[in-house]
Order: structure tokens, then sequence, then C-alpha cells
């Protein structure tokens, strides 16, 4: 196993200038710098509390949300045949309505999955449509972490100038976009220039210089 990981593992990868990220480990790598996920330094400052949630509910609606996203960028970006044997029927439901809103938007753009990254931080963004910056979540209620997410990309992305959640429930007929306002991009540059001090005053290991 270890002779395959060092054989596909990009991670430290000297003299290696790109972004990147690495298909073992998933990290995120500008150069030889590993970035830290926008959705750590959102959840470093503004915790999401979870405590009221069983791990079990939270688990199941993590891995729905994962193949419904999965299904409909690969839709979004043609590339989807068929939907893989011992996909849910939950997220297979959700995807048809993704599907239907999709087809009758008409972008004229569309990017899925796309590699975003700064100086320290990055992250991977669901679609960019039409010039917007666009996350996907098939949660019950967006949450305010995920707003600061997308402006996160949003921010990262220089063919971006508007940013939405795309919102798709059981409860709601169909999925809708929630537009990102001035003060979500400015809430950002807040989380981030916090964060960055968190990370300048954390003490330093024994040892370290």
């Amino acid at each position: 196993m270890s002779a395959v990981i060092s054989a596909t593992c990009c991670c430290g990868s000297i003299g290696r200038p790109d972004l990147r990220q690495c298909p073992v480990d998933f990290r995120l790598w500008r150069g030889d710098v590993r970035l830290t996920g926008v959705n750590r330094v959102v959840g470093a400052i503004m915790p999401t509390d979870w405590s009221k949630i069983s791990p079990e509910v939270l688990e199941n609606a993590r891995n729905r949300g994962q193949e419904v996203d999965a299904l409909f960028c690969s839709y979004a970006a043609g590339t989807l045949k068929v939907i893989p044997a011992g996909t849910r029927k939950d997220a297979i439901a959700l995807f048809e309505k993704l599907m239907k809103w999709f087809d009758r938007q008409g972008f004229k753009s569309v990017q899925t999955q796309v590699l975003l990254g700064g100086e320290d931080h990055g992250g991977i963004m669901d679609l960019r449509l039409d010039g917007m910056a666009v996350d996907l979540k098939a949660t019950s209620k967006v949450e305010q972490s995920a707003i600061m997410q997308v402006a996160a990309y949003m921010d990262l992305d220089v063919k971006s100038d508007d940013a939405a959640i795309l919102h798709v429930t059981e409860r709601i007929v169909e999925p809708r976009l929630v537009k990102l306002h001035q003060q979500d991009a400015d809430d950002w540059q807040s989380i981030l220039a916090a964060w960055r001090v968190v990370q300048r005053r954390r003490p330093t290991k024994e040892g370290d210089e």
C-alpha cells in the first residue's frame, strides 16, 4: 500500500509551483505550501454547533450530500451517462429536482469542481455558472458557515463576480439560489483576518524557531 501512495501522492512536491489537490489524501497545495481549507478557516472562527444532532444523523446527511453533489456536478458538466448502481433513493430524488431546475436556466458557461487557492487557504468550488460562484447544499437549511464558505470562494475566484448557495431539500418544491450580499463578503474578510491573527499568535512548540 505504501508503494502505491508514494507513486501517486503529490504532497510536498518540492519545486512544483502549481495549485493542486493531492489525489491520495485530498490536501490542497500551492507550490510547496499546504493550504488550509476555507471550511476549516470558517469553522475556527465561526464554528457551527452540531451538538443537538446525533452523529448518525450528521453522517447520513453528509453521505447523501456527497452523492447529490457528485451526481449534479457530473450532470452539469455533461459527463453523467447513467446513475451509478447503489445510489441512494433520496439522493436521486434531490438530483432530479436539481436536473429539472438546471435545464430551465439556460446557463451559457458552466464549470464544475473548480480548484481555488490563495496564499494560505483554498478549496474546491462546486460550480461556476455564468460567472457566479455557487456551492451546492442538500441540507434542511442554509447555515451561516455555508454562506461564508461560498463568500470565500468568490473572493478567491477572479472569474466570479457574484455568489450564491444552490439549496435543495426534500421540503421545498424546487431548488433555490440564495444570493450573497456585500455584507457577506465583508464578513468573510473579517473571518480571514481573524484566522490569520490566530495562526500568527499560536504558541510555538518547544524547539521551534
